[in-house]
């Protein structure tokens, strides 16, 4: 192996990094996180059903469920699979759906994909959500997944993105300010490598590389208030687990947390929390 010098031995130590680093919620406190991903639940579930709907999943289906979460997802597969399918539900940190009661269908695993992936061509279905945006190399995570899709199979993504996340309402007071702080935080966020914010537009284009047939996409806009909204207490929930860090940095100012944390917590902002894309495709027979 030829080790590599000067900008490309640079390049891969920053690779090296990446790979080792820490999923950003693992410090947060267990109450707070599954009620995090509760509202994302409450936010994605419904798009996510429907897309999966046209599918067709059904009964005896082997499927995939890559980034768990709390289960939500596996556990509609593992109705729409019945007694004779199966769902494997994999998480990094299997916490949450190691305690949520899931149907004796479901097979629960803990499982790094940064580490390896899974069995080659053996599932029906392969999903994934909220999953790629996390990754320092997604179009080689999206080949891993594409891998354990059996001929026949369906591999089905979904990825945010939120080049759109802004105030909808410009006469609220301190929407203005509101667009500007979000940008600056989600661009520090960019920034850190702790997630792509953009990277949900470009999911199509990584799905239709793999070469598979009827290939398909669209997308659902996140409208969202603040309060006890979903919307309003995911990102609630979520810009405190690195907005520290990040006014610690000088990346960002305390003032843009503290008026983004204020904005999301009245009931009266109306804000567009980004746009969840969707991409399918059909493993060739």
């Amino acid at each position: 192996m030829v080790e590599p010098r000067g900008a490309a031995l640079a390049q891969f130590r920053q690779l090296q990094l990446m790979e080792q680093r820490r999923y950003f919620a693992d410090d947060a406190p267990a109450d707070r996180e599954e009620e995090r991903l509760r509202a994302l639940e409450a936010l994605c579930d419904g798009a996510t059903t429907r897309r999966l709907e046209a599918l067709e999943v059904g009964a005896g289906w082997r499927c995939l469920e890559v980034a768990a979460g709390r289960g939500s997802i596996a556990r509609w597969l593992a109705g729409r699979a019945g007694p004779s399918g199966r769902v494997v539900a994999t998480d990094l940190n299997p916490r949450f759906l190691r305690g949520a009661e899931l149907p004796d269908n479901v097979e629960v695993r803990e499982h790094d994909i940064l580490a390896g992936g899974f069995e080659q061509q053996a599932y029906d279905l392969v999903h994934a959500r909220a999953l790629l945006v996390h990754m320092p190399d997604p179009e080689r995570t999206v080949a891993r997944l594409a891998a354990a899709v059996r001929p026949g199979g369906w591999l089905l993504l979904e990825e945010a993105d939120f080049s759109m996340f802004r105030a909808s309402d410009a006469r609220y007071p301190g929407a203005e300010q509101f667009d500007r702080s979000v940008r600056r935080l989600l661009d520090a966020i960019g920034n850190a490598g702790i997630w792509d914010d953009a990277l949900g537009h470009r999911i199509p284009l990584l799905v239709e590389r793999l070469g598979f047939e009827e290939t398909g996409h669209d997308c659902v806009p996140f409208m969202a208030r603040g309060g006890d909204d979903p919307g309003g207490r995911f990102w609630s929930l979520t810009f405190p687990l690195s907005g520290p860090q990040l006014v610690a940095d000088g990346a960002v100012e305390q003032t843009d947390l503290d008026h983004v944390q204020a904005c999301l917590a009245d009931p009266e902002f109306r804000f567009i929390a980004g746009v969840l894309f969707g991409a399918w495709a059909r493993r060739p027979q």
